[in-house]
């Protein structure tokens, strides 16, 4: 369908959950089912939490995030952020505004390497650069592009930004 068509419909248990052009439900998803329903290598799904000091932590780091676009007021209690593969940046070296995590697989493929990380008990899969030299429980270090992250209810599973 993201191939094929202008615009697609995406259905779930016979109720229309996303109508519009491949691209816009591939990076603006109305729900977390759309996200995960589109994208291979699918699409990073973290739970969120907000901080002592009022900052969104995800994978147990703060977010700086741009309150002018996403408000504290404005976010439901219970928040997920989801983020595409392409859109989280490996390093085999520690840096700042780098997290952490413990490679369980890299998958070289030619022409880039799908690496899959634990952190803080979750997976992050990324795709990152042909060669990628992570080994197998070795540490990698990774950031997220803070513009490309989406924001879902963690009750309903609706996006908002």
């Amino acid at each position: 369908a993201m191939t094929l068509g202008d615009r697609i419909a995406l259905l779930r248990d016979g109720s229309i959950e996303q109508v519009g052009p491949p691209l816009d439900l591939y990076r603006r998803p109305a729900s977390r089912f759309v996200a995960t329903f589109l994208g291979s290598p699918p699409i990073n799904i973290w739970p969120a939490g907000f901080g002592p000091e009022g900052t969104l932590r995800v994978l147990g780091v703060a977010q700086d995030l741009d309150r002018s676009r996403r408000g504290a007021s404005a976010m439901p209690p219970k928040v997920e952020v989801g983020v595409r593969p392409e859109d989280v940046t490996v390093s085999e070296h520690p840096g700042p505004g780098l997290t952490e995590g413990r490679v369980l697989l890299a998958e070289p493929l030619g022409n880039e390497t799908i690496v899959t990380l634990l952190s803080e008990g979750h997976r992050v899969v990324a795709r990152a650069p042909a060669g990628f030299g992570a080994r197998s429980e070795g540490p990698v270090f990774f950031s997220v592009s803070a513009e490309r992250v989406l924001f879902f209810d963690g009750e309903t599973g609706r996006r908002f930004d």
